[in-house]
């Protein structure tokens, strides 16, 4: 997939060499008002900030920066949320974006609305126990067109709490990609402390190849996981 333009520049706004990425940036925002940045955008902004946080003459840094601080807090009550459900967890592990945050130890780089936890079978009905205790209940995800509501509702719950935290709770063998959560829950984890308490986290490696292969779907799919467990 190619990028256009615009999405172009807000990459290497993100991730560029400094003196590079502020001319993005401002070449960006001289066409735009702060307020008027397109939502598809708006995920660029706390990792532009963190990029440009040294340089002199950004514009609209403050907004920038309370981008980033937002993102922060809300990370934040994210994972001290998360501390309560994984109490007494045997094995679990913690997917996607809070696991990056939580490997990188930028808590604000990336403001994340979900949390995907993977456990397996044997830490399934602790889980489940901790949900209902912490006050989340389930929902029913109608965009999983390939698992039937018991199937769903047994094995691979959403959940959502009074706050709007929502918890993308996955079993290995409840859904797709089966292998791949197979090999998470089975390779050692990489521990990050939050606030004093240890997370289970995939190593680095496993955390980018499920980020990868979490947005395809079919043949690619099973294609991938099987190069992937067998490399």
């Amino acid at each position: 997939m190619m990028l256009n333009r615009i999405e172009e520049q807000f990459l290497i706004a993100s991730i560029g060499e400094k003196t590079r990425a502020r001319e993005a940036w401002e070449l960006l925002i001289s066409s735009t008002e702060f307020a008027e940045i397109q939502n598809e955008y708006l995920r660029f902004l706390p990792r532009i900030y963190w990029n440009l946080r040294s340089m002199d003459n950004v514009s609209y840094f403050a907004q920038l920066r309370g981008v980033y601080r937002h993102s922060w807090s809300k990370n934040i009550v994210g994972l001290t949320q998360a501390q309560i459900l994984i109490d007494g967890l045997q094995n679990y592990r913690i997917l996607k974006g809070f696991g990056i945050t939580l490997t990188t130890g930028n808590l604000g780089i990336r403001s994340m609305g979900d949390l995907d936890l993977l456990v397996s079978k044997k830490s399934h009905s602790r889980l489940l126990q901790n949900l209902n205790e912490s006050g989340f209940t389930p929902i029913f995800n109608v965009g999983c067109i390939s698992c039937t509501k018991t199937r769903w509702m047994n094995d691979t719950q959403t959940w959502i709490n009074t706050d709007g935290l929502q918890i993308d709770l996955h079993v290995p063998g409840a859904k797709v990609p089966t292998k791949l959560f197979q090999h998470l829950i089975e390779t050692p984890s990489n521990t990050r402390y939050f606030r004093g308490r240890p997370f289970q986290v995939p190593q680095i490696e496993d955390l980018i190849a499920h980020s990868i292969i979490h947005g395809l779907n079919g043949s690619k799919m099973d294609f991938l996981q099987s190069c992937y467990r067998d490399w």
